[in-house]
């Protein structure tokens, strides 16, 4: 079936009910299986100088020529958030070139892209990690092949973010024509509700979330016992055919760095390539400066930023979770940020002491007793009051290597 024929049966299954319309997209759906071109593309985090500044040109080159930014004079694509730590730039890549790219940019104090267009607290109400999926891009060449790079691109965004991030909702914004796409393939639904402009990007717009446990339920009715190619449930759950393709390993402990930016290249990008430290407002700068605790960092935020009160010890994001008792009941929580000193939860219901274990990676628990210092409906922080002190070392040991490492300047990258 060509590319105009399959354009114009979509444009006519929108006019359908919504059911009927996500039945016969389902019944259409296929993925192209990794073979002859497609077994060589690679699909990563960009890591390199080359990697990041090849995304940001496509992402960039991609939006103009789609019409979803009308700046055509700016070389990159970009925003405040590709400088958090939280941030992930996924690539797919065929021999040393970029050929696609998509972003994970996980909730904080500084929000989210979509936030420019819709509100999501009441999301935040549930209190589970959200992380939008943004900055889709295909290079020209491969678009004639687009099904044969955008699922696996998007199936691996996803999945390492649930996996290694800990995002329990995921949300999106996309053009109006490809919503009923979304919602059909992977049981997207409505944030909006009707289509509006996004000033961010000049187009009529529609944001959907979807939660990562009942994705999977849902999929798994949607395509019962299809082939596998025809059925994403069996290719994300069952076996990934890309797996091989797929960078998935995990660092020591689940704590979030941006793999993509050493100080160099956040340098390079957002003060020597563009103004976007300089236009930040100070709230953001104050926001980063407690992220970014050392010094080279603070020079880079601004020195001239002062801080409300300064923190005893650096905090960072993480993965990781707890379980403790309660009147002999069991409980188990998801911790998402930590500091030598303490650690803060998602949750509800939250105990005035705890005493349990902290799940520091597959194979260490840490045993702590903490007292809670503050609250809110869905999030909690806690002093620890007593740790097993070897374990909780070595992790911060462990962290405080890999912050040396995002200092330096990477071997491949002084080769370049």
């Amino acid at each position: 079936m060509n590319r105009k024929l399959i354009r114009n049966t979509f444009n006519l299954i929108n006019f359908v009910s919504p059911n009927l319309h996500d039945y016969f997209v389902r019944l259409m759906f296929k993925a192209n299986p990794p073979e002859g071109i497609l077994k060589d593309v690679v699909y990563k985090i960009a890591e390199t100088h080359d990697e990041v500044e090849q995304a940001f040109k496509l992402i960039q080159k991609s939006y103009v020529e789609t019409n979803l930014s009308s700046k055509k004079h700016h070389q990159y694509n970009l925003n405040k958030f590709k400088i958090l730590p939280t941030t992930t730039i996924f690539i797919a890549k065929y021999k040393d070139e970029v050929i696609a790219s998509a972003s994970q940019v996980m909730d904080t104090s500084l929000g989210l892209p979509i936030e420019e267009f819709i509100s999501v607290d009441k999301l935040r109400q549930q209190g589970k990690r959200i992380s939008e999926v943004t900055g889709l891009a295909i290079h020209p060449n491969w678009r004639s092949q687009t099904q044969g790079v955008f699922f696996p691109l998007i199936c691996y965004c996803v999945m390492y973010s649930a996996k290694f991030i800990g995002t329990e909702n995921f949300v999106i914004v996309t053009r109006s024509s490809a919503k009923n796409f979304y919602r059909a393939i992977f049981a997207y639904k409505p944030l909006s509700e009707k289509d509006e402009m996004h000033r961010g990007v000049n187009q009529l717009s529609f944001a959907q979330w979807v939660n990562y446990e009942q994705l999977v339920s849902d999929i798994k009715s949607f395509y019962g016992n299809r082939s596998l190619f025809r059925n994403p449930y069996r290719m994300t759950q069952e076996v990934f055919p890309w797996k091989d393709q797929c960078d998935f390993v995990f660092p020591k402990y689940p704590v979030l760095f941006n793999r993509s930016f050493n100080l160099d290249t956040m340098t390079y990008f957002f003060k020597l390539k563009t103004d976007i430290i300089e236009k930040l407002p100070c709230r953001d700068l104050e926001f980063l400066k407690n992220l970014y605790e050392h010094k080279s960092y603070q020079e880079f935020i601004g020195e001239n930023i002062s801080l409300k009160f300064e923190r005893d010890n650096p905090r960072f994001y993480t993965n990781m979770s707890i379980k403790f008792s309660v009147e002999e009941k069991q409980f188990t929580q998801k911790v998402i940020e930590i500091s030598k000193s303490g650690f803060s939860l998602y949750g509800q219901n939250f105990h005035e002491k705890l005493e349990g274990h902290i799940q520091l990676n597959e194979e260490t628990e840490c045993y702590f007793k903490a007292d809670l210092m503050w609250k809110t409906p869905h999030k909690a922080g806690y002093k620890i009051t007593h740790v097993d002190e070897l374990k909780w070392n070595n992790l911060f040991m462990w962290i405080d290597e890999q912050t040396k490492f995002y200092l330096e300047i990477p071997e491949q990258d002084k080769a370049a």
